[in-house]
């Protein structure tokens, strides 16, 4: 996120709006795919799940123009290669398979 801090003179760092709006977006999302999105009706439902996948396309989309811009937006942890594995893994799966939507669940 970004790294740049707003100061005051008494008050503490506090993030830059960008950070906190990038913050707020995690959130809502982590509610919409808790409480809606993400449970047995927005499975069920054609249209929430619609509206789940575009959200997702979005968001995925948003990143990643936000990492070829400015390169603090890319993963640098060592980890993320073992978390880009299973993700491949299962696009891979779902684009060879006859239905689709039982492979990604």
């Amino acid at each position: 996120m970004a790294s740049e801090t707003v100061t005051g003179s008494d008050r503490a760092e506090r993030p830059a709006p960008v950070a906190l709006a990038a913050w707020a977006a995690v959130a809502l999302g982590t509610v919409w795919l808790v409480a809606l999105g993400g449970g047995f009706y927005g499975i069920y439902a054609a249209e929430l799940r619609l509206v789940s996948v575009a959200l997702t396309g979005v968001a995925v989309v948003a990143w990643v123009v936000a990492a070829i811009r400015d390169p603090s937006w890319r993963p640098r942890s060592a980890i993320w290669p073992a978390r880009a594995a299973p993700l491949a893994a299962f696009s891979v799966t779902t684009l060879v398979s006859e239905r689709p939507r039982i492979s990604v669940e």
